[in-house]
């Protein structure tokens, strides 16, 4: 019965891709000499690299009930289309704070303060706190 080393190079090569941890990758490239060959070539590794970090992402990204146990019910801020930040282009991002939000909370012993993001956003502030140019018109 044909197994797993057996397979093209590239099928090995999209298993190290759908990989969740860099580890992982190290350690099947440690299995034999076929897969360290496949997980060595220099052309490869940035690749396999790459889409572990993109697997990682995918997974990590937040769920409004997740955010919600760790701060608190009503603790995250979650704008209208219309309390976007003007400056905020990133589909992805807009997306996020759409459908999901983002912790509005002051966490002193860390540091960190967002609980004056609506406010911000309300007042017209760019990102950055500072304020937004308004746009000239002609």
């Amino acid at each position: 019965m044909p197994g797993f080393l057996n397979l093209p190079p590239e099928l090995i090569f999209q298993v190290y891709c759908s990989l969740d941890t860099i580890g992982d990758a190290y350690f099947l490239s440690q299995t034999c000499q076929q897969t360290y060959s496949i997980f060595r070539r220099p052309q490869s590794q940035p690749k396999i690299f790459e889409a572990i970090i993109d697997n990682i992402i995918q997974e990590a990204a937040p769920t409004k009930a997740w955010l919600e146990a760790q701060f608190g019910p009503g603790s995250l801020w979650q704008p209208t289309e219309a309390e976007l930040p003007a400056d905020l282009t990133e589909e992805e991002t807009i997306k996020f704070l759409l459908n999901v939000g983002f912790p509005a909370v002051n966490l002193t012993r860390m540091g960190f303060n967002s609980s004056d993001l609506s406010i911000s956003a309300y007042k017209g502030q760019a990102l950055d706190g500072r304020r937004r140019r308004q746009p000239t018109r002609t």
